[in-house]
C-alpha cells in the first residue's frame, strides 16, 4: 500500500510537527510503503521529499510571500500581518511526484503558504485523505473564519481582508476550489470534532464523507520531569505556582484569547492569591508597558525543541489555553501528557481534549471571570490525581501509536472497500 504525504512543512510548527510525527509513526507498519513530499524541508530523513535543487527552494521560499502579494493587489485594504492563502500558483512538482510515486492514496496536512494548488484534484483519480488541521480547506483562504459564517454558502466581502467587495480574492479562491472539489475522491478527517463539525456544515465539503481522527503527540517526548529539575533548568522560582500562556504573536492573534487571559489575571490579582502567582510565556518575547500583566513574567521566546519544551510544561502548575476557536488546542494535549492541567474555553475543540475538573477545567466560552475561577480552582485542588488523569487522557487518546492505527484502518477501508462511504 503505497500512500504519498503532503505537508507544505516537516518540522516547523506544530501542524507540521503533527503530520511528520504521524508519517513516523506509520513508517513503521510493514506494509505501507510511504513518503511524505513537502515545499519546505528542514529535517535529514530520507524518506522526506523536498526541493530538488536551489533554483526549486528559493522559488518555493518565495511561494508564500507571492501569495501574500496578490491579496494585497487586489484587496488593497487587506490588514497587515493578515493569514490569508489563496494557493495561485500551480505546483508542478506535486504532479511529477504523484506520476512517479504511484500511491494509492494521496494523504494531505497544511498544505497553505502556497504549496498545494486544488486544480491537482481534477487531474488525479485516487482517494484523497486530507486532514483538516484548520478551517483553510473548506475557506475562501482565511485559516479560521471567527465570527464569518459564509464557507457555509460562498465567500466574498471577506471580513478577514477588511473587503465589501464581493469579487474578492476570497471569492475567486472559493470558485477555484468549488470547481476542484466536485468530483473529486476527498475524503476529510478532521483533528477533532469541532473541527470536523465546521467541515460538514460548509459548502464546499458537506456532501464529503467527514470523518474525525484527533491530533497526535509523542507521549514519549511529552512526559512527566521533575518539578525542581525543570525550574532550574529555566531559572524559575521554586516557592511560587507558575501559569504557562504559550501562543505565536499572542497579542496580534486576537483567536489565541490574550485579552481574556489578561482580564481573568486582573481579577486574580485582587484576590489573596496575588502574591503567589507568577506568569510563564513562551512563543513571544517580552511585550511593552500597555500590555503588562499584572504579575511578574517570565519569557522563555520561542521554543522549537520538543524535549525542551517537554521541561517547560513540567515546570508550571497548570497551563491556560484561552483560545476563542481551536482546530485541536496542540499545545493542551502536550501539557496533559506532561501531567499539567488545563484550564480553557467551552465549545472549541478544546472540551474535547480537558475534562472539566478531571484533569483541567473549562470555563464558560468567553467568560473571563469562570477562566480567573478556573485558575483558582486548579491551583487550590492541583494534586498526583489530576496529573494522573492528564497523562492518561494524552495516552489514551492522543498518542501516535492511537492516532496511526485509526488512519492504518482508514487507509485499509478506502482501499478495500473501493468506495468512500
Amino acid at each position: 500500500m503505497k500512500i504519498l504525504h503532503l505537508s507544505t512543512y516537516d518540522t516547523k510548527g506544530g501542524a507540521a510537527k503533527g503530520c511528520y510525527n504521524l508519517f513516523k509513526e506509520l513508517k513503521t507498519y510493514s506494509d505501507l510503503d510511504i513518503k511524505l513530499l513537502v515545499q519546505n524541508k528542514y529535517s535529514s530523513d530520507n524518506d522526506i521529499l523536498g526541493p530538488q535543487n536551489d533554483i526549486q527552494d528559493y522559488f518555493n521560499t518565495a511561494r508564500p510571500f507571492i501569495d501574500r502579494a496578490f491579496v494585497k493587489i487586489l484587496n488593497p485594504k487587506t490588514p497587515k500581518g493578515t493569514y490569508f492563502h489563496p494557493a495561485i500558483l500551480p505546483n508542478k512538482l506535486i504532479l511529477k511526484t504523484i506520476k512517479e510515486f504511484e500511491p494509492d492514496i494521496l494523504h494531505l496536512h497544511w498544505v497553505a503558504g502556497g504549496f498545494f494548488d486544488y486544480k491537482i484534484l481534477k487531474k488525479i483519480n485516487i482517494p484523497v485523505i486530507w486532514t483538516l488541521r484548520d478551517m483553510w480547506p473548506f475557506t475562501g483562504g482565511c485559516h479560521y473564519s471567527s465570527d464569518c459564517q459564509k464557507y457555509t454558502e460562498y465567500c466574498h466581502c471577506c471580513p478577514t481582508l477588511n473587503s465589501t467587495f464581493k469579487y474578492d480574492a476570497s471569492y475567486f479562491s472559493f470558485i477555484k476550489k468549488q470547481k476542484a472539489y466536485a468530483n473529486s475522491k476527498i475524503i476529510p478527517v478532521g483533528i477533532s470534532n469541532w473541527i470536523s463539525d465546521c467541515a460538514r456544515k460548509s459548502s464546499l465539503l458537506k456532501d464529503k464523507p467527514v470523518y474525525v481522527i484527533h491530533n497526535c503527540i509523542d507521549t514519549d517526548i511529552f512526559k512527566p520531569f521533575n518539578k525542581t529539575f525543570s525550574r532550574e533548568v529555566f531559572s524559575l522560582p521554586e516557592n511560587k505556582k507558575l501559569l504557562l500562556f504559550g501562543a505565536i504573536k499572542s497579542l496580534e492573534d486576537t483567536r489565541k484569547g490574550f485579552q481574556y487571559l489578561k482580564l481573568a489575571l486582573d481579577e486574580i490579582a485582587n484576590s489573596e492569591m496575588k502574591d503567589e502567582i507568577e506568569l510563564v510565556v513562551f512563543g513571544d518575547n517580552q511585550q511593552s508597558d500597555e500590555c503588562k500583566y499584572p504579575f511578574r513574567v517570565h519569557y522563555t521566546g520561542y521554543i522549537n525543541d520538543e524535549k525542551t519544551l517537554s521541561l517547560l510544561y513540567s515546570a508550571v502548575d497548570a497551563m491556560i489555553t484561552p483560545s476563542t476557536q481551536e482546530a485541536f488546542g496542540k499545545t493542551a494535549a502536550e501539557a496533559l501528557a506532561c501531567g499539567v492541567p488545563v484550564v480553557a474555553f467551552k465549545e472549541t475543540a478544546l472540551d474535547e481534549i480537558i475534562d472539566h475538573k478531571i484533569n483541567g477545567y473549562l470555563a464558560n466560552y468567553l467568560n473571563y471571570k469562570d477562566l480567573a475561577k478556573g485558575i483558582t480552582w486548579i491551583l487550590d485542588n492541583k494534586d498526583e490525581q489530576i496529573s494522573i488523569e492528564a497523562r492518561n487522557k494524552a495516552i489514551n487518546h492522543f498518542s501516535l501509536r492511537v492516532s496511526a492505527k485509526k488512519y492504518y484502518d482508514l487507509y485499509l477501508n478506502v482501499l478495500n472497500t473501493g468506495r468512500i462511504t
